[in-house]
């Protein structure tokens, strides 16, 4: 009896402990951890911390990304970027590591801020948390490179901020005074004395001066915790504000007077031409070459420069009043610019006339068949040398019955052509040069070579290719002998010129003998 009553108090024991674990109280917060927050090129973060009691997989996160009309454009994969002008939505599925169930009432957090939960899947064992990010996504600013107008001595501080990208507010921010702010500028003397807008305060030579410009991000961009500033090439001190905005800081000091530049006359090169301040070399002004028009002789030059930049072409103007004939192979109108060969025709023979007669071109008069029994009549044709640019012609003897050409007074030799071609320029050692360019010349007529010509190409005061230097290096002789040879030269000049010849120094000692003597017989007599 004692056994069953042991034995009925056992079952009893279990039956009360079987209500505890089947009815055990359900998760009532689940709090997810770890999830970064999207960024305008990065990838969706796929991994996730959970609390204690639950834990999530990791293939159950998953981004949305939609419109600004909140429609659905997209299911983001691991490999996927954020976009920016974009919201995002990330959904995160937890289940349960036991069998606690999750319930309706059960609430959510991702990241500390409140999720929107989902009806409990699973029997209550799994539950999803929704998280909406309010704001369409912005795109980070890691860099900007701003550029104001140095501080310069004498001159006022400029309110004008040149960053290309807009960056800017029109008043002091951050609960600064807007009274020493213009377009989000303030300049300061020291870290408390302010320079003030329209005062006419102007900044002093070799100074320090702090610029502080106060920047908010435009429309779809946000400044990146990491930003960099850059202002004038320096980088600057950055200070973040909870309005999104922030404030960069450099220090500057205040230049000398402005350098006035002193502009050269045009300076050429093959491509253009240019301007440059004499007096520090600076680049001022530069142009294409125009202007000008080629012929067959000359090429066409800049009017603004006289660079000859436009090659010569082909639009002869042939000399249509005569023929110039070229022996037996044709004849041709020579252009009155360069002498070329225009409208070369080959002879026609005329009517033949009497038997005895000479077959005439038509056209030129050249003979193309001279009389039976024909007997040549020579007239001697001196010869013409050839220069660089128009040919010569050899000594030659032409008949005005046949009209060819001999070598000789008694026409045993013929000659098929009597021309001698230009010789062409002969380039010379040294280049010529002037303040702006330098150029070779031909060494056998001195003409200019145009295709020499070019632009000083200057290093410390000097050109690197010729040598011309500014006339302050040029008076400067650093030869010693210079100076010895003019100091030779003068001594040659008072030689031959202002120099006494040696008979003069004679006289002169014999006429201070001469006095010396008197001078002493005069006073022994006053002493007798």
């Amino acid at each position: 009896m004692k056994k069953l009553i042991s034995i009925i108090l056992s079952l009893m024991f279990v039956l009360c402990l079987l209500p505890l674990q089947v009815f055990a109280a359900p998760i009532t917060k689940v709090e997810v951890t770890g999830i970064d927050a999207p960024v305008v090129g990065e990838s969706p973060d796929m991994n996730a911390v959970a609390g204690d009691g639950y834990y999530n997989h990791a293939n159950r996160i998953q981004w949305k990304e939609y419109n600004e009309d909140k429609i659905l454009q997209r299911v983001l994969t691991a490999s996927d970027t954020f976009r920016a002008g974009y919201y995002y939505a990330v959904f995160v599925t937890v289940f349960t590591d036991a069998d606690i169930p999750f319930t309706s009432q059960t609430t959510g957090t991702i990241n500390g801020k409140t999720a929107q939960m989902q009806e409990p899947q699973d029997n209550g064992c799994s539950i999803v948390l929704v998280y909406n990010f309010a704001e369409i996504l912005k795109e980070p600013v890691k860099e900007l490179d701003l550029t104001i107008p140095a501080p310069v001595d004498g001159e006022k501080p400029d309110y004008t901020k040149l960053d290309g990208n807009s960056y800017y507010s029109d008043n002091g921010l951050n609960g600064t005074s807007t009274r020493i702010y213009k377009n989000g500028i303030a300049w300061y003397k020291s870290t408390t004395s302010a320079m003030t807008p329209g005062t006419g305060e102007t900044f002093r030579a070799d100074a320090d001066y702090q610029l502080k410009i106060s920047l908010l991000p435009k429309e779809g961009y946000f400044f990146h915790e990491n930003i960099s500033v850059m202002i004038n090439g320096k980088p600057a001190t950055v200070e973040f504000f909870d309005d999104g905005s922030i404030n960069a800081s450099v220090s500057l000091t205040a230049a000398g007077p402005a350098h006035t530049h002193t502009p050269s006359e045009w300076r050429t090169t093959g491509a253009y031409h240019y301007k440059a301040c004499t007096t520090c070399g600076e680049f001022l002004d530069q142009e294409d070459h125009k202007g000008g028009v080629a012929t067959c002789a000359e090429k066409g030059k800049c009017t603004v420069c006289g660079y000859e930049y436009i090659d010569v072409n082909e639009n002869h103007t042939p000399d249509t009043s005569k023929w110039v004939i070229r022996g037996d192979m044709y004849h041709y109108h020579a252009c009155k610019l360069c002498g070329a060969h225009c409208d070369i025709g080959e002879h026609v023979a005329g009517p033949a006339g009497t038997p005895d007669a000479a077959v005439v071109c038509k056209d030129c008069g050249y003979i193309i068949t001279p009389a039976k029994n024909h007997q040549h009549n020579l007239t001697k044709v001196e010869k013409v040398d050839a220069t660089c640019t128009e040919p010569g012609s050899v000594e030659y003897y032409t008949c005005d019955g046949c009209s060819d050409f001999f070598a000789d007074s008694e026409g045993k030799t013929k000659l098929t052509d009597t021309v001698v071609a230009p010789l062409g320029h002969k380039v010379s050692d040294d280049w010529k040069h002037d303040e702006n360019n330098h150029w070779r010349i031909c060494s056998v007529c001195e003409e200019v070579l145009s295709e020499t010509k070019m632009a000083h190409g200057m290093e410390n005061g000097t050109c690197t290719t010729c040598g011309f230097a500014h006339e302050a290096s040029e008076n400067t002789s650093s030869d010693p002998s210079d100076a010895s040879a003019d100091t030779s030269d003068s001594q040659q000049q008072n030689d031959g010129k202002g120099g006494m010849p040696w008979w003069g120094f004679v006289l002169i000692g014999v006429a201070a003998a001469a006095v010396g003597v008197v001078v002493c017989v005069v006073v022994m007599k006053k002493k007798k």
